[in-house]
C-alpha cells in the first residue's frame, strides 16, 4: 500500500498491488524499471521510506523476512554450493523446523515433481541452468510459503529447461499457491 523507496538514483513512488490468495500475478517492466526493488520491499529486505506491506490482512513492514512466509526464487539461482541438491531443499524444512523424520518424503515428493530424483545427490557446480533454477524453485515450495516470489526465473537458461520450469510453474499454479513473477519478456 502507498509503497515509495529510494535506492541509489532510483526511486519506487506510491506502489499499489492487490493480488488475491490463489493468483498468478506478473510484474511485466524493463531491465531497470525497479522490479526486483520492488520484489525485494515485499520480501523485507528493504525497509519501504513510506507505505506499508501486507500480506493476508497482517501489516508485515516492519517484519523480518524469514518470518513472513514467502519464498523466494532469484533469476542468479541462489543455492548453496556446499550441499548437494537434497540437502538444498531440505534445508528450507529444517528452517522451518520440521522434524528429521518429516522432511526425507516432502523432499523425495519434490525431487520428484521437478525430476531431479536422480540428481539429488549433486552438488550446484555439476548442473546445468536449467536445473538449477528447478533446485530453487522446489527449495522455495518446500517450506510452504503463503507466497512465492520469481524474479526473471526463466531469464538465464536454455529452451528446454525453460519448457520444463514453466510446466512445473503450471502446476504451483493449478495448487492455487499464490505467486508473484517478475519478467521482462513479453512473451
Amino acid at each position: 500500500e502507498n509503497i515509495s523507496k529510494s535506492w541509489s538514483n532510483f526511486k519506487l513512488r506510491n506502489v499499489n498491488l492487490a493480488i488475491e490468495d490463489g493468483d498468478y500475478f506478473i510484474i511485466l517492466g524493463p531491465t531497470g524499471a525497479g522490479k526486483t526493488l520492488l520484489l525485494e520491499t515485499i520480501m523485507g529486505f528493504h525497509k519501504p521510506d513510506e507505505g506499508r506491506i501486507v500480506l493476508n490482512g497482517q501489516d508485515v513492514t516492519g517484519v523480518p523476512p524469514e518470518k513472513r512466509g514467502v519464498g523466494y526464487v532469484s533469476q542468479n539461482c541462489l543455492l548453496f554450493p556446499h550441499m548437494n541438491v537434497r540437502e538444498n531443499v531440505e534445508f528450507s524444512l529444517k528452517m522451518k523446523g520440521t522434524p528429521k523424520t518429516g522432511r526425507n518424503p516432502k523432499v523425495n515428493e519434490l525431487l520428484e515433481f521437478a525430476g531431479l530424483k536422480a540428481m539429488a545427490n549433486r552438488r550446484p557446480a555439476t548442473l546445468s541452468g536449467g536445473e538449477k533454477q528447478k533446485v530453487a524453485l522446489v527449495r522455495a515450495l518446500a517450506a510452504e510459503p503463503q507466497m512465492i516470489i520469481l524474479d526473471e526465473p526463466l531469464t538465464a537458461i536454455d529452451l528446454e529447461s525453460a519448457r520444463e520450469i514453466k510446466n512445473a510453474l503450471k502446476q504451483v499454479r493449478m495448487s492455487g499457491k499464490t505467486v508473484i513473477h517478475v519478467t521482462h519478456n513479453q512473451v
